[in-house]
C-alpha cells in the first residue's frame, strides 16, 4: 500500500489441464506414428504447458496408451502411441496451477 498502485503487481491463476494435454498428445500421435519429447515441448507457450505435457506422457505410459523410448543411447526420446484396449481407459482430470506475478 506504501507504494502506490502503479508499483503493486498482479496475481493471475492459470490452470492448465493433464486430461487437455492427454487428449492434444493423443491427437498428434494419431496423425503421426512416433513424435520427439522436446519436439513436443518446443511447441508449448508456456512453462506451466511444457509441466502439464510432461505429467500426461507420465500418465499415458502409467496407463501402457504410449510408449517412449530411444533408438540410441543419449539419443532423442520418441513418443509412439499404443493402439488397443488401454485406449478405452479413464484419464483422471488433474490440473497443474500456478499464480503468477504481472505488472
Amino acid at each position: 500500500q506504501r507504494l502506490g498502485e502503479e508499483t503493486r503487481g498482479t496475481l493471475r491463476r492459470d490452470t492448465v489441464s493433464v486430461a487437455e494435454k492427454i487428449g492434444w498428445l493423443t491427437d498428434i500421435l494419431r496423425q503421426r506414428p512416433s513424435v520427439g519429447f522436446f519436439e513436443i515441448l518446443a511447441l508449448l507457450p508456456t512453462r506451466l504447458d511444457r509441466i502439464a505435457a510432461f505429467l500426461a506422457v507420465l500418465e499415458m505410459v502409467r496407463l501402457q496408451i504410449l510408449i517412449a523410448f530411444q533408438r540410441e543411447p543419449l539419443g532423442e526420446i520418441l513418443l509412439t502411441i499404443v493402439e488397443g484396449p488401454a485406449m478405452t481407459g479413464e484419464l483422471g482430470g488433474e490440473t497443474v496451477g500456478s499464480a503468477e506475478e504481472s505488472s
